[in-house]
């Protein structure tokens, strides 16, 4: 069985990571204006977690990796929500803007 040819998959996996980089984005705004807010640790949480599956589909194992620790740190934010003090934001930004960086450095495929 010949194996999956997934670069015709890139160019939506850019798209679709752009967005949920957003949308990241908005939700760490939210928590950093109202720490603790859980509707926001939910939504950070879960785009974190929708950008590592994609990501690992793809064998994109940097992004993958990023998403994995911020998602673990949205899952302890749950219980401690103090956990997303300064420090911990200052890292988190980095992190999405590094996310960023490797979404767009990915070639986007034309159709």
């Amino acid at each position: 069985m010949k194996p999956l040819d997934t670069s015709a998959f890139v160019g939506k996996f850019v798209e679709e990571a752009r967005d949920r980089l957003k949308a990241l984005g908005a939700a760490l705004l939210r928590l950093e204006q109202t720490p603790g807010a859980v509707d926001a640790i939910a939504e950070a949480m879960r785009e974190a977690h929708s950008i590592k599956g994609s990501a690992l589909m793809l064998g994109f194992t940097d992004i993958a990796q990023i998403a994995h620790k911020l998602e673990d740190l949205f899952v302890a934010a749950k219980q401690v929500p103090t956990v997303l003090n300064g420090d911990a934001f200052d890292l988190v930004f980095g992190s999405h803007g590094a996310s960023g960086r490797c979404a767009r450095a990915r070639p986007v495929e034309s159709s």
